[in-house]
């Protein structure tokens, strides 16, 4: 790259360089040197995303549940009890029929306890409860028998968000957020995943929150944003009760004023420049807009480019731009077997495979598969909520099955499968050529190199089948995600399907590729079988065609 000059002003930078590549601008702190490289923010990923410099977040630990202990404790003798990550000193100082009173250790904090009646008590004068402690009478001996069960999880404040100290319940709607983030500037909190009405506000570590009314789970989600601009969202939960009344069961979206209309594209006259007109990003009452960078994303949200709207100059100058910057992949993405995916507003990343969405639940389990941060995409949140939920990745689940494996220095490739003799182990099926690969959907950007002393039983290999498409049809199992804009095998079966089923012409041809035709055909399928008709060939729609 030759020489650059930098527009302070206008937050531009002029440079030239001698090929085409990728590059990211990284802000020197006065210690010169990033101590880390960060993971990736809402607005990292392949085509269909950017990168800014984001805040650090903490890992957060895995989740300790409510624990409960029965036990018989003697008078006047001090009893250690480790409850989850924190330990509890109990001594019963008296106790008869009717009564019994204690202390709770490390802040002592004495009282007493009436039979069979639950008492909750702070144990360290933070004004959140950490236990309830029930005396259940005296046991044959003179033992005094007390049932305790821990109200929180402390362990979350190590988090990037906590609600009152980890509680897992609370009886009031007015609650006290813990944050925790570094490299941060600003954050907007939110009762909506969306985030829609929302406003910054200096970082502070802690606040006080209202949620919203009713009884039931609770979410509340906090975006941080860096002074360069980028940001990551976190969230946590509390259960509400004692409020008389259920929650709503959905999220009361905020009025977002439009001079266009959400969620279509525009374009003026004299430009080929082509925007999408968006609730915003990063939260408000005015809509916003987003410039399409590449044709390939535009197909991702529209059928043709007939669906474009020609406005004059000042009604799409009106709209400002939107803080996001890019364009996700739209509801119409196929991001094939395999993907590693996420939406721009929820920091969770899928992996899709075997037809099922799996929550990658932390760092550790995604570097631990081999997978790199680069390999995740944005896409719109519709397409994730068409897939169906699959088990959770954890750390320690290891490599799960349907993942394609191959080792260093050899051009194998191999998908593991479950053993049909030996339950919960996995087997290695080979894929044995191109045609197989590519007709069962599959990614070559998505293979998992794994180290050489990890090894597997093989399996049955994987092989196309190569009988004409006509032979096909009955019997024929969809396997792959499909939309407009895909090609091949699986979408001629496809196509002779809904045709047979009286949902495609007879006079359009099952040509393999998957035009506005097949997309229509797609939806009135959907339509008649109760699935949501976004014109794309998700789980519930293979399923359907399955039957």
């Amino acid at each position: 790259m030759l020489p650059s000059s930098v527009d302070t002003t206008n937050n531009t930078i002029t440079c030239q360089t001698t090929h085409f590549s990728t590059f990211g601008v990284l802000a020197a702190t006065s210690g010169g040197v990033s101590e880390s490289s960060p993971s990736p923010s809402p607005s990292s990923g392949s085509s269909g995303s950017s990168y800014r410099l984001v805040p650090t977040l903490p890992i957060k630990p895995e989740a300790v549940q409510a624990l409960k202990v029965d036990a018989a404790y003697e008078i006047n003798n001090a009893t250690s009890l480790k409850l989850g990550s924190v330990t509890h000193t109990v001594t019963v100082l008296s106790a008869d029929a009717s009564s019994a009173t204690i202390v709770v250790a490390s802040t002592p904090v004495t009282t007493t306890l009436a039979l069979n009646e639950p008492k909750n008590i702070d144990t360290n004068g933070d004004s959140f409860d950490d236990l309830t402690v029930t005396y259940t009478g005296l046991d044959d001996v003179g033992m005094v028998k007390l049932e305790i069960i821990t109200l929180g999880d402390e362990t979350e404040t190590q988090g990037p968000i906590s609600i009152n100290v980890g509680q897992y319940n609370t009886n009031t709607t007015t609650v006290t957020l813990y944050v925790h983030a570094k490299d941060v500037d600003q954050m907007m909190i939110s009762n909506m995943s969306t985030f829609i009405g929302g406003t910054y506000v200096p970082y502070a570590v802690t606040t006080t929150w209202t949620l919203t009314p009713g009884d039931g789970l609770k979410k509340v989600y906090v975006r941080f944003k860096s002074t360069a601009g980028g940001i990551i969202d976190a969230s946590d939960t509390i259960i509400v009760s004692g409020q008389g009344f259920e929650q709503k069961s959905v999220e009361t979206p905020v009025s977002v004023s439009c001079s266009l209309t959400i969620g279509s594209a525009y374009k003026t006259a004299d430009s080929r420049a082509v925007y999408y007109v968006t609730a915003p990003f990063d939260g408000g009452n005015t809509c916003t807009k987003r410039v399409f960078t590449k044709s390939s994303i535009f197909f991702t949200y529209f059928n043709s480019w007939n669906d474009v709207h020609v406005v004059s100059s000042d009604a799409l100058q009106g709209i400002s731009d939107d803080s996001l910057g890019f364009m996700p992949w739209g509801p119409k993405f196929d991001p094939k077997y395999g993907a590693l995916v996420k939406s721009v507003s929820d920091p969770k990343v899928y992996l899709l495979i075997e037809g099922k969405k799996r929550w990658i639940d932390s760092e550790a389990a995604f570097t631990n598969l081999g997978y790199l941060w680069n390999w995740i995409e944005d896409v719109h949140q519709d397409l994730i909520n068409a897939v169906s939920d699959g088990d959770d990745i954890t750390k320690d689940t290891g490599y799960p099955s349907g993942l394609l494996v191959k080792y260093a220095g050899n051009s194998n490739v191999y998908m593991l499968a479950p053993s049909q003799t030996q339950t919960g182990t996995l087997v290695r099926r080979h894929i044995k050529d191109m045609q197989t690969f590519n007709v069962l959907g599959y990614r070559w950007d998505r293979i998992v190199t794994i180290p050489n002393t990890t090894t597997f039983t093989d399996g049955e290999e994987l092989v196309s089948t190569t009988e004409p498409a006509a032979q096909q049809t009955i019997g024929y199992t969809f396997i792959s995600n499909l939309s407009s804009g895909s090609s091949g095998k699986e979408v001629t079966q496809l196509q002779m399907k809904l045709k047979a089923l009286g949902y495609l012409a007879e006079d359009i041809d099952a040509t393999g590729y998957y035009g506005s035709a097949t997309t229509d055909a797609v939806k009135k399928f959907q339509t008649a079988k109760g699935i949501q008709s976004l014109g794309i060939v998700g789980p519930k729609t293979r399923s359907a065609l399955n039957e």
